[in-house]
């Protein structure tokens, strides 16, 4: 394993969020769905800014700390 942060783990909360906050609109839960959004947002803009490479394109972990010595 590797330790950091990890492109499709955010990639894949990013999206419950988001349907997150289609549910609490359907719900007409108006706060919750801000929230979710709110959060959202912040996770598009973490993978737009930290996780994009001119040169290799997505990295799948950064901000690496360790892990196991074969990776």
């Amino acid at each position: 394993e590797e330790k950091g942060f990890h492109f499709y783990t955010l990639l894949s909360q990013y999206a419950a969020l988001r349907e997150g906050a289609k549910l609490a609109r359907e719900l007409v839960d108006p706060n919750a769905a801000a929230h979710y959004d709110a959060a959202a947002k912040a996770i598009a803009n973490i993978l737009k800014t930290r996780f994009m490479d001119s040169k290799i394109g997505i990295l799948a972990t950064v901000q690496k700390s360790g892990g196991l010595p074969y990776k």
